[in-house]
């Protein structure tokens, strides 16, 4: 579920990780609407919008990525930039990152009791400003949002 001063929405996320460590998800946001993200970590390669009652929106595809880290435990860093394009197109390259502070690990199933391995948590904040908190979750690959603080839409959570 995710809570915001504008309304609750429950949107339903579907991890499905693959064999050459990147991760495929769908966020189903109503029956008319879900988005398709492939990702390595906490990068998105590629997504695309899907609507039944519009056309579809092209794929944004990453086109370069900068990527910097310390070791992966408390108190290290990492932050990314990716430049993506919409395809087919000859948009501009737009560009998305983040800047993470690498806070506690903590047993997964303590994020969400079906869940095992270890989960790290991460405080982060995007190249517009917006803040996000969250944790990686190592067993999926997958940076689930627990609290974000965007411009545009203000604070939300998700349980």
């Amino acid at each position: 579920m995710k809570s915001a001063k504008i309304g609750t929405s429950q949107i339903v996320v579907v991890i499905r990780p693959t064999m050459d460590g990147s991760v495929r998800v769908r966020e189903i946001y109503s029956s008319d609407f879900f988005v398709d993200r492939d990702m390595l970590g906490l990068v998105q390669l590629k997504s695309k919008m899907n609507s039944r009652q519009l056309e579809s929106g092209g794929v944004y595809v990453s086109q370069r990525l900068t990527f910097k880290a310390d070791a992966w435990n408390e108190g290290g860093e990492v932050s990314f930039v990716t430049e993506s394009r919409n395809v087919p197109g000859h948009d501009e390259l737009q560009e998305y990152g983040m800047k993470c502070q690498i806070g506690p690990s903590v047993e997964a199933s303590v994020v969400n009791h079906g869940l095992t391995g270890q989960a790290q948590f991460l405080d982060c904040t995007r190249l517009n400003g917006d803040l996000v908190k969250g944790y990686y979750i190592d067993a999926l690959g997958y940076f689930l949002t627990t609290h974000e603080v965007s411009k545009d839409f203000g604070d939300s959570d998700t349980t």
